[in-house]
C-alpha cells in the first residue's frame, strides 16, 4: 500500500504535512522580519496620525495596536500544530483557507508599509515590495501543496 501523503524529490522523501510545516514557518519568519519589525519601529507621530489622537495619549493606544501583529503570529503557529494531529481533510481546508487569509493580510500589509512607513522614512520602497512578493509566493505555494494533497 502506498502512502499518498509523500512528496518525492530528487535526493529525498518529505511527508505532505512537513511540507506544510514548513511553509507556514517560512511565513512566520518573513512576517515577524518584515511586519512585526517594521511596525514595532513606527513613530509614535505616524501611529497618531493614523489613530487622529494626540501624541500625547499615543502610548496606551500603541499597546493595544502592537497586539495586532501578535495575535497574527500565533495563526500560522497553532495551524502548524494543527498540521501534526488533525485529519488530512480538515487540515487540507485549514491548510487552504489559511494560506488565503494570508494572502489578504499580506496585500493589506503592503499597502499600508507602502503607503504609511516608507514614505515617513524616506526608505527605498522597493523593500517592501521584494518582501511582499516573497510572502505572497510563499502562501500561493501553501495552497498549491494543499490543493495537490487534496486531489491524491
Amino acid at each position: 500500500m502506498e502512502n499518498k501523503e509523500i512528496v518525492e524529490y530528487n535526493d529525498s522523501k518529505l511527508n505532505i504535512r512537513t511540507v506544510l510545516f514548513g511553509l507556514w514557518t517560512v511565513i512566520i519568519f518573513l512576517f515577524y522580519y518584515l511586519d512585526v519589525m517594521a511596525f514595532k519601529n513606527l513613530p509614535y507621530a505616524i501611529l497618531g496620525n493614523i489613530i487622529k489622537v494626540p501624541i500625547d495619549d499615543i502610548s496606551d493606544i500603541q499597546k493595544i495596536i502592537f497586539i495586532i501583529p501578535d495575535i497574527l503570529m500565533v495563526i500560522p503557529i497553532f495551524i502548524i500544530i494543527l498540521n501534526l494531529f488533525m485529519k488530512k481533510m480538515t487540515i487540507i481546508w485549514i491548510n487552504i483557507i489559511g494560506g488565503f487569509f494570508y494572502i489578504l493580510l499580506i496585500i493589506g500589509k503592503t499597502i499600508y508599509v507602502l503607503m504609511l512607513y516608507y514614505p515617513a522614512f524616506s526608505v527605498d520602497i522597493r523593500y517592501g515590495i521584494i518582501y511582499g512578493i516573497i510572502e505572497m509566493s510563499v502562501a500561493v505555494l501553501l495552497i498549491i501543496v494543499s490543493i495537490k494533497w487534496f486531489k491524491k
